[in-house]
């Protein structure tokens, strides 16, 4: 099931989050979010377009995403959003980012959303995957931009229209 997020669930949101951040190369963090960090993020993206989903498996969030403003204040962007899903590790590959992603587009489109974008890191190949198979496609490439302790990985712009 996926619905709209709540505060309540910003403690799940995170530890998922954290899990990717432990994996290493899936996130940009290096360090791991707190509940009240994410929490802060949750409700700087206020309703009814800028939210947070999640997708329930027997009563337990699975996976979440969000939509986020670009460059907020910047009226001519309004209609351009980033895009951002994760997925517990424990329930990777059973088809949870593609709902999330389905879920996501469907109400993009239904709330005037045009433009859909997500920035990701080069290594994140399943995660790319998934966005191409939704009709994303590469917009930009920033070489080198992330630093994991000499370690350095590019990021990747991929966007899609949606109206």
């Amino acid at each position: 099931m996926i619905r709209r997020a709540n505060r309540e669930d910003a403690e799940a949101i995170a530890a998922i989050y954290n899990m990717s951040v432990a994996a290493g190369f899936c996130t940009a963090d290096t360090e791991p979010q707190t509940t009240a960090g994410r929490r802060k993020q949750m409700e700087a993206h206020p309703g009814p377009v800028h939210c947070y989903f999640v997708f329930e498996w027997d009563g337990k969030i699975a996976g979440w995403a969000s939509l986020a403003p670009h460059r907020p204040g910047r009226k001519a962007l309004r209609f351009t959003k980033e895009v951002s899903f994760y997925i517990h590790p424990e329930y990777q590959s059973r088809g949870i980012g593609s709902q999330l992603l389905k879920h996501i587009i469907h109400f993009a489109r239904e709330s005037g959303i045009k433009t859909l974008f997500a920035l990701l890191l080069e290594s994140n190949t399943k995660s790319i995957g998934l966005l191409r198979k939704f009709g994303f496609e590469k917009w930009g490439h920033l070489p080198g931009v992330a630093d994991f302790e000499g370690t350095e990985v590019g990021q990747f712009i991929f966007g899609r229209r949606v109206k």
